[in-house]
């Protein structure tokens, strides 16, 4: 057997799920799946589209051609449609669930890994704690909890909290995690 038929022999029969667009592994030809109805360009097709594509396509119709960057800055965090603006996706509702949904073990021992960090830069007056995307903001609290509970050591700095964060939702959930707010901005 080739070293070729070798490789996608092993690749095709150690998948969890064949992919739609994959390789057999009697021919090692690229097998496509079926066309999707979004590319479909039947007047029913079209009035059935999501809104997000309808609002892509209106983009491109009017603007022209988009950037892979431009395509998923709106599917993700267009204002209407969006990924992160529609819905809840963490958690075990959502899409997904991250390690610090799970557990706090993760948050706390980077807590402590920063604040040895910080030690070994010479304890600086000054600590900025930067999240992007933090989510239902766990990671952050978990971290938090490492700094009060070390506050003999960490005292003396200014700690200032940054999280960079898309969803308005989400933002109002960090607020109220880690301020207690009832979910005013902090």
């Amino acid at each position: 057997m080739k070293v070729c038929q070798q490789l996608l022999s092993r690749a095709f029969s150690h998948r969890a799920a064949f992919r739609t667009g994959s390789v057999t592994p009697d021919t090692g030809r690229w097998r496509c799946a079926p066309a999707a109805p979004l590319c479909s360009s039947s007047a029913q097709d079209r009035k059935s589209r999501p809104s997000m594509l309808k609002h892509l396509s209106a983009k491109i119709r009017s603007t022209g051609p988009i950037s892979v960057s431009e395509y998923m800055r709106e599917v993700l965090t267009n204002p209407v449609a969006g990924y992160y603006v529609r819905k809840m996706m963490l958690g075990p509702e959502g899409d997904f669930i991250t390690s610090p949904e799970i557990s706090q073990v993760f948050g706390e021992l980077l807590g402590v890994w920063m604040v040895s960090e910080w030690m070994a830069a010479g304890r600086p007056r000054r600590l900025q704690l930067v999240e992007l995307g933090p989510g239902k903001g766990s990671l952050m609290a978990d971290v938090l909890r490492v700094f009060g509970q070390l506050r003999s050591v960490v005292g003396g700095a200014s700690v200032s909290v940054h999280l960079v964060e898309v969803s308005p939702v989400l933002s109002r959930v960090q607020a109220e995690s880690l301020t207690g707010t009832g979910g005013q901005e902090a």
